[in-house]
């Protein structure tokens, strides 16, 4: 009961500040526990600014419910540049952005490694359509074992 009111409260919030929640994590400590939100825009990366803003109006919000008693810590965080996509609709968050997919049967797709990595051009609910070296992929997303945001460090040296 407590963390669907948790959840629902950081989400109504985050959504009316122009973001997307992707995860609300609650972890509790010995001397003070920790709330753990993770923010995404659809149309920019996240800043230090955006965290701040998120974690100030949600501090607010959170004191006014009176939801949390006792002390806690806000940590207010964006995906990070290799998150790991843990729920199928952030595919949809992350087209156009480069990914790392493990697949579970490298042997499908000719290749004898299970990384595969490329922008993420499309994902319709089942497959996802990823533009590689060479042309493009389609891998349906039950032969994913793990899907994260990939950096590709070498284009920044």
């Amino acid at each position: 009961m407590f963390r669907e009111k948790l959840n629902k409260l950081v989400s109504e919030t985050v959504e009316t500040l122009g973001f997307i929640p992707l995860e609300c994590l609650w972890v509790f400590g010995k001397s003070r526990s920790t709330l753990k939100v993770v923010i995404h825009h659809r149309e920019r990366d996240i800043s230090s600014t955006d965290c701040e803003k998120v974690a100030r109006v949600l501090s607010q919000r959170l004191d006014v419910d009176d939801l949390i008693a006792g002390a806690y810590q806000l940590v207010v965080e964006s995906p990070g540049l290799e998150r790991e996509i843990g729920h199928k609709k952030e595919y949809t968050y992350f087209t156009g952005r480069p990914v790392r997919v493990v697949v579970k049967n490298p042997a499908n797709y000719g290749m004898k490694d299970n990384i595969i990595i490329g922008d993420l051009e499309a994902y319709d609910g089942t497959e996802l359509k990823l533009k590689v070296k060479g042309g493009e992929m389609t891998i349906p997303v039950a032969d994913i074992s793990k899907a994260e945001l990939y950096l590709d460090i070498k284009k920044y040296l």
